[in-house]
């Protein structure tokens, strides 16, 4: 069965970071979804990671917590959330990176002095790093860019390329994400 795993970490002030994973079927219906509880850093962990402490917290504990949880696994795994691209380490699916926004940002450092081409530059040199801190290598399919984290040694980038196509030719890569979203804050509510 061709299953597509979502992985997404809200920040919340309040409550710290909240992952979330949601596994679809090629029809877009859910299979399974996990959250965590809030996790917050001490401030030990604040020092001691620095700038590193997101992808720490995102990609080393939340991320594989539910992957871990999960009774199917997904033949690639995409996240809107750059610092979940460092559990690429830990599993064996490739790890896609599907940016929510970035015309927005770049329009936003544009309003700064920057033209339309340094803009992009930056937005993708500073939001879109592999879980060694290396910018990733974007493609544009059907007009989105995606970018695929260090490869799992079973899968050539083509045969990766391929996937993105098919699944993005029949349904919204970015849209359950926004379902992990509205899903998180309802649970927060009932809580």
């Amino acid at each position: 069965m061709s299953l597509l795993g979502f992985l997404t970490v809200t920040e919340n002030v309040r409550y710290g970071f909240i992952g979330g994973y949601l596994v679809l079927n090629i029809s877009a219906r859910p299979v399974e979804f996990h959250c965590t509880a809030p996790v917050r850093a001490t401030r030990a962990q604040e020092i001691l990671y620095g700038t590193t402490l997101r992808a720490f917290l995102c990609g080393e504990q939340i991320a594989p917590t539910l992957i871990q949880r999960s009774k199917n696994m997904p033949m690639l795994f995409l996240t809107d959330y750059p610092f979940v691209l460092s559990a690429q380490n830990q599993i064996n699916a490739p790890m896609i990176y599907v940016p929510q926004n970035p015309r927005q940002q770049e329009i936003r450092l544009s309003e700064f002095g920057m033209d339309g081409e340094t803009a992009r530059e930056k937005v993708l040199r500073e939001s879109v790093l592999d879980a060694d801190g290396n910018p990733l290598n974007m493609t544009v399919v059907h007009g989105k860019e995606f970018g695929i984290a260090e490869n799992p040694p079973q899968h050539s980038r083509e045969e990766i390329l391929t996937w993105i196509e098919t699944f993005s030719e029949k349904m919204d890569l970015l849209e359950p994400f926004e379902r992990i979203r509205l899903a998180l804050e309802e649970a927060q509510r009932a809580a």
